[in-house]
């Protein structure tokens, strides 16, 4: 059986925008990619779906994404380009076609991410902020599905999604009984129907880095009553307990522990310090691999080192003490153990050998020739001419 055609397909909305294929849907809405025909370009465009068109709530969310969208331009938050109602009377948005991938699909692909990546984030998403907050915006839904990876050339480009929920000022987009946001992310005074500011988004994304960091999240529950409770009651666990194969720098974790704080007042005081910290935490972060790294350039496939390796440069060593020990001179003033008196030291007109006691005050070193001298006598060339009677005798005194 074929599946329906979805009439929207090939649509032209507001005679400018048509709709080309579908990229997703939700339980409000569907996102197509389309076409702003007067200048053929690529767009993406949200239409609510036919039964939320009727809901006051819904109607109320999407108009107040849209009015928080066009009220930002930062290049960290997607771009509107044009709203509108169809002849059904669905409202739709035009916005900025992002190529790429959500967060939450890249770790769901690639697993906890690399340090810097998550970093990398928490810098442009809390730079992002920084105009939100500026504004009076608070987002009340940041989570890994509503933060997107445009992939622009050979990098990604932190993009902020859907501002559906936000706050704007005093206005409140929520249904009664019911906590805005996803209970997975949501701040403890969040959870807690508190009056909320630019810590609750803080905290949200604490929640993000942390599963980013780890593959999980810091509270897990199988019922949302539940969830809540941990946030507002429990403190997130050691990421080593979570992920205990991909440690994580001390000063990071101690970050997102701050991020996760129970207390608005114990977490960074705005998105501005935010931003500010993970730069300067980024930058000791590379000072530090820079460090540990070896102090000579590594060679390229087919080059020879340009300097020696470490264990060659033991050998070297080795062999030139090996060397030393085998040449170095006798100590000055120590006899040789096997010394014993040879014929010409004990014939009458026998020279006095340059090795006998009365030239001890001179060191071996000052004079060349007593080593020669040494081997050139009877018994260093033959030992075994002196009895070993005698030899046991010798350097004992007479006795009287």
């Amino acid at each position: 059986m074929q599946p329906p055609t979805d009439p929207l397909l090939g649509a032209v909305l507001d005679e400018r925008w048509q709709i080309d294929a579908p990229l997703g849907a939700g339980g409000m809405g569907a996102v197509y990619r389309g076409r702003q025909l007067n200048v053929d370009r690529p767009v993406a465009i949200k239409v609510l779906h036919a039964l939320a068109a009727h809901d006051s709530k819904a109607r109320e969310r999407f108009a107040n994404e849209a009015r928080v969208i066009a009220s930002l331009q930062h290049p960290h938050i997607i771009r509107l380009f044009d709203v509108g109602t169809d002849l059904q009377g669905r409202p739709w948005l035009a916005m900025e076609l992002l190529e790429g991938e959500p967060l939450d699909a890249r770790l769901a692909r690639l697993g906890p991410l690399p340090v810097d990546l998550v970093l990398g984030v928490l810098a442009d998403v809390a730079d992002a902020l920084v105009e939100a907050h500026g504004r009076g915006i608070i987002h009340r839904d940041l989570k890994p599905a509503n933060i997107f990876l445009q992939r622009v050339g050979d990098r990604d480009v932190v993009k902020v999604l859907d501002f559906g929920v936000a706050q704007v000022a005093d206005h409140r987009v929520t249904t009664t009984g019911r906590t805005p946001g996803t209970p997975a992310y949501v701040a403890p005074e969040q959870a807690q129907g508190a009056a909320i500011g630019p810590g609750a988004d803080l905290y949200a994304l604490g929640v993000v880095a942390y599963e980013l960091l780890t593959g999980t999240l810091p509270f897990d529950a199988p019922t949302a009553l539940a969830l809540i409770f941990q946030h507002v009651q429990l403190p997130p666990p050691p990421m080593a307990d979570r992920n205990p194969e991909r440690p994580v720098p001390p000063p990071v974790e101690a970050l997102v522990r701050r991020l996760l704080a129970k207390r608005p007042e114990e977490r960074p005081p705005s998105a501005a310090a935010l931003r500010d910290e993970v730069a300067a935490l980024r930058r000791a972060l590379e000072v530090h691999t820079e460090a540990q790294a070896p102090a000579w350039p590594k060679p390229t496939t087919g080059e020879a080192p340009t300097r020696w390796p470490l264990w060659a440069a033991g050998l070297v060593l080795l062999a030139g003490a090996g060397v030393w020990f085998a040449l170095r001179p006798d100590p000055p003033d120590q006899p040789r153990l096997d010394a014993s008196p040879t014929p010409a030291a004990t014939a009458p007109d026998a020279q006095p050998s340059r090795s006998l006691p009365q030239d001890a005050g001179v060191p071996d070193a000052a004079r060349p020739d007593a080593r020669i001298a040494d081997a050139s006598a009877p018994d260093a060339q033959a030992p075994e001419a002196t009895p070993p009677a005698r030899r046991r005798r010798a350097g004992r005194r007479p006795r009287a």
